[in-house]
């Protein structure tokens, strides 16, 4: 089965492919939302009545943007404390 690790014979690690189509660059990855995009959709959640789901998006994209100044993250603060007094 490929790819796969492997010890080389060196005795380093390495991935062996045989196969230069089974490669996956970082570029062909799906990007991360924005953290506007993430507050959008935890507030569609919100306004459906789905407070629980709402906590967890809001509180995921809290631990991503924990070291942001931007407002966006104040508002993420005050949104997911309204889930947790709603649910």
């Amino acid at each position: 089965m490929d790819p796969y690790f492997k010890i080389r014979q060196d005795g380093t690690p390495g991935i062996r492919i045989d196969d230069p189509n089974d490669i996956i660059f970082g570029s062909e990855l799906p990007q991360p939302k924005s953290a506007a995009e993430f507050k959008e959709e935890a507030a569609k959640l919100f306004r459906a009545g789905n407070y629980k789901e709402a906590i967890f998006c809001f509180e995921k994209e809290l631990d991503d943007l924990l070291t942001s100044t931007d407002l966006i993250l104040l508002t993420l603060f005050s949104n997911s404390a309204l889930c947790f007094s709603k649910g």
